[in-house]
């Protein structure tokens, strides 16, 4: 390889990996944990096996009985699947979990039939196919795809032995182009989370004002009133609902994420307020939540906020259900109003902020809306 011995390639590949490996644990456990970038590094750890394995004589005896070639082979097989399921969770794969199947699979009938080169050949191929669905969608899966035709096109030339060391060459320029895509990926996630988190600030600060604006404290403190003189049971009552909510938007720029059971505990209260207020009569029923479940502060309060305003113009009572589903591939939470549904949805300052503070710390989610004839939902899919 450029004029390069075996034993110096063999120091310049596994440099490389040894890089690469390191850039990508760098990013696991400094970015949010995300296991894509695991997956990544065991294939760059499986290639630097290989490698190594390559300094020794096919024939010689290893572990539980394996030749070094079998090793290799089975290091191959290891490598390129961690590098199709590294591409799986990068594209954010549909069926991830049969599609990994498949391919341990398909590994399984290989070894006893295609030939290692074969073999490496149709992994390469495979990892292509699949990126190639997505560079529209992701313009950095342009870098990957690039990386793995060289990759493909340098193996072929050196298993035609048109060049030498080719297919370590094309290892390291494809390792290379994977790390620029995902450095240009992190970095405009990064951007992307920093405008949220401005975004969040900005809407959070609008609603702490539209909550202690003069005429929401006139209107309570009206309510407060004419409560001490005909229901003083119900004044303390108000007034400590009031406190707990005054009490919740002092502390949501302080949190990152809340207890669900905790903030329906602050619906209540509002809810109380809001009864009181309106009088009218708002309950609410909670299926499915468990001590577990987070969701960033204000999330659910909102929507109910929401349905309040928008719902309830002519009935006088009012329920509000909340509950988490689990489906194969999500968790959803689920806020529905039996109140009137509206024309349409557009989305004012509440939804934005809802948008806005899933934004900050899922990188994906969905936020619906259905309404008929039983009332207005919204629903919150989440990645499990």
């Amino acid at each position: 390889m450029l004029g390069l011995n075996f034993h110096e390639t063999f120091l310049v590949l596994t440099s490389v990996l040894a890089c690469a490996v390191l850039f990508n644990l760098t990013l696991y456990f400094g970015y949010r944990r995300q296991i894509t970038y695991l997956f990544f590094a065991a294939y760059c750890a499986f290639h630097m096996l290989k490698v190594g394995l390559k300094t020794l004589p096919p024939e010689e005896l290893l572990i539980l009985g394996l030749k070094a070639s079998d090793c290799i082979y089975i290091s191959v097989i290891l490598g390129l699947f961690s590098l199709n399921l590294f591409l799986g969770y990068y594209h954010r794969l549909s069926n991830l979990r049969w599609w990994a199947l498949g391919f341990l699979s398909f590994s399984a009938i290989a070894y006893g039939w295609l030939s290692e080169d074969l073999f490496l050949v149709a992994g390469i191929v495979i990892a292509i196919l699949q990126t190639a669905r997505y560079t529209k969608k992701e313009p950095s899966s342009i870098l990957f795809l690039l990386g793995l035709i060289m990759l493909l096109a340098f193996t072929l030339l050196a298993l035609a032995n048109l060049v030498p060391f080719g297919y370590f060459i094309g290892t390291i320029v494809m390792v290379l182009m994977m790390m620029a895509a995902s450095g240009m990926r992190l970095s405009k996630q990064t951007l992307d989370y920093q405008m949220a988190q401005r975004k969040s600030v900005e809407l959070e600060n609008h609603l702490l004002r539209k909550s202690i604006q003069p005429h929401f404290i006139l209107n309570s403190l009206t309510s407060l009133q004419e409560l001490i003189e005909s229901h003083p049971q119900k004044a303390g009552e108000f007034v400590q609902h009031l406190s707990e909510e005054f009490s919740f938007f002092s502390k949501l720029s302080q949190q990152r994420m809340v207890s669900v059971q905790e903030e329906l505990q602050l619906i209540e209260a509002h809810l109380g307020i809001m009864s009181t207020r309106l009088n009218k009569v708002f309950r609410t029923r909670i299926e499915n939540i468990s001590v577990e479940d987070e969701l960033p502060p204000g999330i659910l309060l909102t929507l109910v906020e929401n349905g309040i305003t928008h719902g309830y113009s002519s009935k006088q009572e009012g329920l509000f259900v909340i509950r988490k589903e689990e489906n194969e591939g999500s968790i959803d939470f689920v806020v529905h109003n039996d109140g009137e549904a509206p024309e349409s949805v557009r989305e004012g300052l509440g939804l934005q902020y809802v948008r806005s503070r899933l934004a900050e710390v899922y990188k994906r989610f969905e936020l619906k809306h259905e309404w008929n004839n039983f009332g207005f939902s919204t629903r919150i899919s989440l990645p499990k």
